[in-house]
């Protein structure tokens, strides 16, 4: 791997983070750059020893435990019917097999594989009281001696903590197995993550678990299902989902082989496959990410600092008498416009639902129309097959016809969303700008960038579930049936007439439930975390203010060596990103 280069910038980061921890920098609460240093550590142990971490990642209840346990053929990391606390585990390869567990105050303690469960269950360890910030495990596994394997918490548990922390282990992830369940289609949950993942990690590979559970012509029809909602996010033709059976795998792992049954030879091959072609390519990819990313959150900490020391004192008492005036009359205005945008919100629903439902409405007037034109031809299929053949017709009818509308209503969605989120956006920044006057350059955040990278994806994400209701025993029974059609012709066709109205308002029903849903879910998201972003800023922005003033009566000559300092601390960031 030709890293040597990439190591040397690292070491030269570690050196200038190491001289910003030993200065006294305004507007930190806790100094950021002790967290970096650890860091910057652990990102350069994973070059020198190619360590690639491979991280198995699904929502709740998927197997993830038990396909983990089945690649290391042991039991080691415990499952249970209810959620595990939020903690990642790490399964490396070891001689002898013990644990350690990392607590958040940095103290470790070690422990048998055995009393693991003491620490990442929630009957043990509930809600994580005991602080527990990873768990490493160590296993005599060949399969360990390539790759470090990673547990995270399931997404979309109960617990939302199991969520967010393996949200934030994203930007460290190698490669990723992402682990789908054979008795359940792709959920709305996982698709979010998926399109998270996708933009970061650089290789995916998609597991399809429990197919113990479901019959071959069952399998094939969710993989099928799961392949095309795959190919709408990745914008790819051909997507690989390996079936396997992490139960069948431990059963045979215990006679220390696999066979085709469990499907764990064909996923030992592919993981095998990618570590001798993308390995090294791989790693430093990753590692590069995370490198560029501390380097520029830390060159935005010194410029904000550099400007406010550069700002004459009476402006900046001037600047914040203004405002803790303003704060107040900010926070009301932005409720209103808050107001404001919410309504747009609902227009966007509405506009969703009156398009569906009118096309439903024209959707059965047109089906009502071809069966009182061909009347005939409807009871004929009837007499030869009965009810359910012209059913299967039907709804398959149903099914194709709404697709178009789908499509046409994902796009203008996405596209109106977006000028919504512009419109949220734009008005928050004049509000802000209007706040903090000449403190809006040196902003942590720029609102405009969680715009433009905010993805929405509105991708209906279910079966048509269809209740054909209307079906007589007198049409089931092939010597009634001849008499029924016959004699109860108009009551026949009403009743199909009523059943295909309620299939077509039960799918029309569950299409605008998703997109509305995924309206009001992807809203909320956005803007919790846009205030959150502008709260920061705005916390970080009085920090700097109060904390400059005070500096500055006390010695207004200690500032010049000040933003001297932090001007060669810029400049040495520069040329180790440039790598000169």
């Amino acid at each position: 791997m030709k890293t040597n280069g990439f190591l040397s910038k690292i070491e030269e980061f570690q050196k200038v983070s190491h001289e910003l921890a030993n200065q006294n920098l305004i507007a930190f609460h806790h100094n950021p750059f002790d967290k970096q240093i650890i860091e910057l550590k652990q990102l350069e142990q994973k070059l020198l020893e190619e360590k690639f971490y491979l991280v198995v990642i699904g929502l709740f209840k998927r197997g993830k435990s038990s396909l983990v346990n089945a690649l290391v053929k042991k039991e080691v990391v415990p499952y249970s019917v209810v959620p595990l606390t939020s903690i990642v585990t790490l399964l490396e390869y070891g001689e002898s097999n013990y644990a350690k567990i990392f607590f958040k105050d940095n103290h470790v303690e070690q422990c048998d594989i055995d009393s693991i469960y003491k620490y990442v269950t929630e009957t043990e360890n509930p809600l994580n009281i005991k602080n527990v910030e990873y768990v490493h495990i160590f296993i005599d596994s060949d399969f360990l001696r390539k790759v470090t394997l990673v547990d995270t918490p399931g997404i979309g548990s109960t617990y939302d903590n199991n969520t967010e922390t393996t949200y934030g282990f994203v930007e460290r992830i190698d490669a990723a197995l992402f682990i789908l369940s054979a008795d359940l289609p792709i959920s709305k949950t996982e698709v979010e993550f998926l399109i998270k993942l996708k933009s970061t990690v650089p290789k995916i590979i998609f597991v399809i678990n429990k197919i113990d559970l479901i019959k071959k012509e069952e399998l094939d029809k969710i993989i099928s299902f799961n392949k095309s909602v795959l190919k709408n996010i990745l914008g790819e033709d051909s997507i690989l989902i390996l079936p396997v059976s992490a139960k069948l795998a431990i059963d045979e792992a215990n006679g220390n082989l696999f066979n085709s049954e469990s499907g764990f030879d064909s996923l030992l091959n592919q993981i095998e496959m990618m570590l001798n072609n993308d390995k090294h390519d791989v790693i430093l990819a990753s590692a590069k990410n995370q490198f560029n990313t501390l380097l520029s959150k830390t060159e935005t900490l010194l410029n904000i600092q550099m400007k406010a020391l550069l700002t004459p004192l009476d402006k900046l008492n001037e600047d914040y008498s203004e405002f803790l005036k303003s704060l107040q009359i900010m926070r009301k205005d932005k409720g209103d416009f808050e107001i404001l945008i919410n309504g747009k919100i609902k227009q966007l629903q509405d506009y969703v639902t009156n398009q569906l439902y009118d096309f439903a409405k024209k959707l059965y007037s047109e089906f009502c129309h071809d069966i009182d034109q061909n009347t005939s031809d409807l009871m004929d299929n009837i007499k030869s097959g009965g009810i359910d053949a012209v059913y299967t017709k039907y709804f398959r009818k149903i099914e194709q016809s709404y697709e178009p509308l789908k499509l046409k209503l994902e796009k203008d969605v996405v596209e109106r969303f977006h000028n919504i989120l512009i419109e949220y956006s734009n008005g928050s920044n004049r509000f802000l700008n209007e706040l903090v006057k000449n403190f809006s350059n040196a902003s942590l955040f720029e609102f405009k960038d969680l715009v433009e990278t905010f993805d929405l994806k509105i991708i209906t994400v279910f079966y048509f579930l269809f209740d054909k209701g209307y079906n007589p025993f007198y049409l089931s029974n092939r010597f009634f049936r001849k008499f029924a059609l016959q004699v109860l012709r108009k009551k026949i066709i009403k009743g199909i007439k009523e059943s295909f109205k309620r299939n077509i308002d039960m799918s029309t029903g569950r299409i605008n439930y998703d997109i509305n849903y995924k309206i009001q879910e992807s809203f909320r998201k956005f803007s919790f975390e846009f205030n959150n972003k502008m709260d920061d800023t705005l916390i970080t922005l009085e920090k700097i203010i109060t904390d400059t003033i005070r500096k500055k009566e006390q010695a207004e000559d200690s500032i010049s060596p000040q933003v001297e300092y932090l001007s060669e601390r810029l400049e040495k960031l520069s040329l180790i990103r440039n790598g000169k």
